[in-house]
């Protein structure tokens, strides 16, 4: 059985904290999905689907695209992770 009393209700039990695994030095050159793409601009990911609909009020024509990697209807959509990173830096400090 278990050797530890149960977790009080108003306590979280501890969880070791890890690194990020959107660390902001990987490959410039790799794709980033819609999560990793959300760590690096710092916009939720419906932030993002807004910017590009083009149908949106907040559609931002200056917003990175994301590319189709395979031919198939189904294959995976990723955005280059150096244009993400392009886009933050020309964005105007708040």
């Amino acid at each position: 059985m278990h050797d530890h009393p149960p977790t009080p209700p108003n306590e979280r039990p501890f969880r070791l904290a890890l690194p990020s695994p959107f660390a902001h030095d990987k490959d410039p050159h790799g794709y980033a999905d819609y999560r990793e793409a959300s760590a690096i601009t710092g916009m939720s990911e419906s932030s993002i689907r807004n910017r590009l609909s083009r149908d949106s009020p907040y559609s931002d024509p200056t917003f990175p695209r994301p590319r189709r990697l395979g031919s198939g209807k189904r294959s995976a959509v990723r955005f280059v992770r150096g244009e993400l990173y392009a886009w933050v830096a020309q964005r105007p400090e708040v």
